[in-house]
């Protein structure tokens, strides 16, 4: 193509250089072929509990994240709520994900809270740290393990490469346990 100014070339010119387009052109094609090429792809928010098992959030879920220090404990609450945030004028609870995965081991790492939403609920996920950000193919999600601990499955969307557990926040927000009213009775 020419503009009168400049020429652009559409394609490449040089024989090396149309080798790798059409060498990468056969590994889409070969991958579009195994199912590995999925217009399913998520990315997700990954980040550490306890000292080593890594956990992701997708980001559909995800409205930021704020540090750890602006949680405010609240007396009187279950061992899972790690306090409240006041985020943009709105109080928002903070779940401790390692309270209600029964994960042991001390915070290490720089502590976050991943703030996120489903339809009816937007609440803050206590991290111990924020690794960065990946992306998952939910049909290579291996089915999550029950361990001796009574975790609720529920939460678990799937384990990518045998790595990460993609939580499903919709679970976990929707969950009974954590939105019914437990107050506790005074006692007179």
């Amino acid at each position: 193509m020419s503009d009168g100014r400049h020429t652009v070339a559409a394609m490449p010119e040089s024989p090396a250089d149309r080798a790798i387009l059409e060498q990468r052109a056969r590994q889409l094609a070969r991958l579009h072929e195994q199912g590995d090429l999925d217009a399913e792809r998520r990315l997700y928010v990954r980040f550490r509990l306890g000292p080593a098992e890594h956990y992701g959030i997708p980001y559909e879920y995800c409205e930021g994240v704020v540090p750890a220090a602006m949680i405010a404990s609240v007396p009187c609450t279950r061992a899972f709520v790690r306090g409240v945030i006041n985020h943009r004028g709105e109080m928002l609870a903070v779940l401790d994900l390692k309270q209600l995965l029964h994960i042991d081991g001390d915070a290490c790492g720089e502590p976050q809270v991943i703030l996120v939403r489903d339809q009816a609920v937007t609440a803050g996920i206590y991290v111990d740290e924020i690794i960065g950000s990946d992306e998952y193919i939910p049909s290579q999600l291996a089915a999550p393990l029950p361990t001796d601990s009574t975790i609720n499955l529920d939460y678990i969307k799937g384990i990518y490469q045998g790595r990460v557990a993609v939580l499903d926040p919709v679970a976990i927000l929707g969950d009974p346990a954590i939105t019914e009213n437990h107050a506790t009775e005074s006692v007179d």
